[in-house]
């Protein structure tokens, strides 16, 4: 049983040279420090000498004490190494050099003791995993069965964002704090505008992808929808919204639409919906379920829920659809993630009627299929 993080469950896609030959320096300068062989060149070079460029990069190498450098090497290797590997070793070392010279500015004009350890650099790491990984995990042990646990990089950049604000707010002499909020939105920015221009392409999901997953959850629970202002209105409005199509039906002759008399044309029957349709957008992807969102296009329905012989699936809303509601429906299972067709079956109530759709998701084509 392993109790330090260790690694992330993020797919290494190339080899972080980068991050690599970085925490080797780290690591090597600090020990080197720490033993008090490169003390003087280091005082001379960071501590006595002007903030220049040179200070803004050499002053991450080394870190205070024995603690600091575990937990800075730790985390370089953490974060670094699964950064590294899905923006590549280009971006990743034009980020480093970035990342050094904004906290290096900000801390100039923050503070007015000198730079010292790599923790606003561990920051802007912190920021852009937020923007890039969110969703992955920060494996802490791995137990005999094989099953990891840990905490998410999203919980660990909050905690990180927390700790920083308290520590500004109580303590605003204490040197760096500053320079370590702005690696933080520094990290964020660089990733999304790099996301932005499409000049990376990630596969787990990203900052926007993890906000909207985790704003459906919430919204989707049944105690938000219980107390959401407008939840019970819109039932009661797609109630009354079918009420009046149906009366409307009946005062309504059925058989043809008669043209005028001077028209030639014959006589052509009302044309209507009558099915269920679903538009899938792009699903998302998470560890143990996957989250499909769609628009839905059908005739008007009630009483929705979403049913599979091989796994947990939920829909919302599943009070009505109407023409361009828009939903999601979430499939609980780890298996699903990597299946290619993902099998379903709706029951709801059409005009009255009680019906039942057997469907076939594929998670390449973005589209359901009617079965029956």
């Amino acid at each position: 049983m392993i109790i330090i993080p260790y690694k992330t469950d993020s797919a290494i896609t190339r080899v972080p040279v980068v991050n690599f030959i970085l925490t080797a320096s780290v690591l090597t300068a600090s020990i080197l420090f720490y033993l008090g062989t490169v003390t003087t060149l280091f005082v001379n070079l960071v501590l006595v000498s002007k903030w220049n460029l040179s200070t803004a990069f050499t002053g991450i190498l080394v870190q205070p004490d024995l603690l600091t450098i575990i937990f800075i090497i730790i985390f370089l290797l953490l974060l670094g190494n699964a950064l590294n590997s899905v923006i590549g070793n280009l971006y990743f070392a034009i980020f480093l050099a970035a990342a050094c010279l904004v906290t290096s500015v900000i801390h100039k004009f923050t503070s007015i003791i000198p730079a010292i350890g790599a923790h606003a650099l561990i920051s802007a790491l912190a920021g852009a995993s937020m923007a890039l990984i969110p969703a992955n995990k920060i494996i802490f042990s791995t137990d005999d069965s094989g099953e990891d646990s840990g905490i998410s990089v999203s919980f660990f950049v909050l905690l990180w964002i927390v700790f920083d604000a308290y520590a500004i707010i109580n303590y605003p002499s204490i040197s760096g704090l500053w320079a370590n909020l702005g690696g933080l939105i520094f990290g964020f920015i660089f990733i999304f505008l790099l996301k932005t221009f499409k000049l990376i392409f990630p596969v787990d999901p990203v900052f926007s992808e993890w906000l909207s997953d985790r704003v459906a959850l919430i919204t989707n629970s049944e105690l938000i929808a219980s107390i959401m202002p407008g939840s019970r209105k819109r039932i009661a409005d797609a109630e009354i919204r079918m009420k009046a199509d149906r009366m409307i039906e009946l005062l309504s002759p059925h058989s043809e639409f008669i043209p005028d008399a001077d028209e030639a044309a014959p006589a052509v029957k009302k044309q209507k919906t009558e099915d269920v349709k679903f538009r899938i957008l792009r699903p998302v992807k998470m560890k143990d379920y996957t989250t499909l969102y769609f628009v839905y296009e059908g005739a008007p329905v009630t009483g929705i829920s979403m049913h599979s012989d091989y796994y947990k699936c939920e829909i919302y809303p599943s009070e009505a659809l109407n023409p361009g509601d828009s939903g999601s429906i979430k499939v609980y299972s780890s298996s699903a993630v990597k299946m290619d067709f993902i099998y379903l079956k709706l029951e709801c109530t059409l005009n009255g009627n009680n019906i039942s759709k057997e469907m076939k998701f594929s998670t390449s084509t973005n589209q359901i299929k009617n079965e029956n």
